[in-house]
């Protein structure tokens, strides 16, 4: 007698990923911000779902930009395992203070006792978005346009959680082919630093303006922050 085919593997069900604290702007259901500085706001991503039978989860956290096609193969930077029963359940990726700012996603693997398994990851960009994303936050910052004129007042938009920063304009000279290693060493500072209170704009981007530009040289902003 040929017996029955076993049912299908267990499932995440409503599957979604909090800060545990407010959300910083842009995060959604699947989407969350954290910044790992062990001040209790925004230090973990909590992943919740609903497995829909008894099964072994597992979480990997993977660098985003080494998930490409025919490339190099993800590269995890911190797992776990649980063997959880069916019903709402959570799982926790508690960063490290030394996590690299950047997005993370959080791929997760369902193994029934048979050895089957549902993988929930996202393919890359433009395809459907199955698993938590994580966006681990140090300071962005950037201008807000391509450039300005000797002189004129250079407003530059801030997305941080620190409570306070401290702000100051560097020129570098490889101006046509800046490279990151140009942006933090070897830089003329053209502003004193400023140190600015961020503590009412810890949710989103704000913008901040008249970063004087002296000369017509190129220029970055070089921050340091109190979190």
């Amino acid at each position: 007698m040929i017996g029955t085919l076993p049912p299908s593997p267990p499932a995440l069900v409503s599957i979604s990923v909090t800060n545990g604290s407010t959300p910083f702007a842009g995060d959604g259901q699947l989407l969350t911000t954290v910044s790992p500085n062990a001040d209790g706001f925004r230090d973990r991503a909590i992943v919740h779902f609903r497995l829909t039978a008894p099964a072994r989860v597992r979480m990997d956290a993977v660098r985003t930009d080494t998930i490409r096609t025919g490339r190099n193969p993800a590269r995890v930077v911190w797992s776990t395992n649980e063997e959880l029963g069916a019903g709402p359940q959570l799982l926790v990726w508690k960063p490290a203070r030394s996590t690299p700012p950047r997005t993370y996603i959080l791929r997760l693997t369902v193994t029934d006792a048979h050895g089957r398994k549902r993988v929930y990851s996202n393919p890359g960009p433009g395809g459907p978005v199955k698993a938590p994303v994580v966006r681990v936050q140090g300071i962005d910052a950037g201008f807000l346009r391509l450039s300005y004129a000797p002189g004129e007042a250079a407003d530059v938009s801030i997305a941080t959680d620190a409570r306070s920063l401290k702000l100051q304009v560097f020129s570098y000279g490889n101006e046509l082919n800046p490279t990151e290693r140009d942006l933090r060493s070897g830089g003329e500072a053209m502003t004193t630093p400023v140190q600015l209170d961020w503590t009412a704009h810890r949710d989103a981007p704000q913008p901040f303006g008249s970063c004087a530009q002296e000369t017509g040289r190129a220029a970055s902003t070089s921050f340091g922050s109190r979190l």
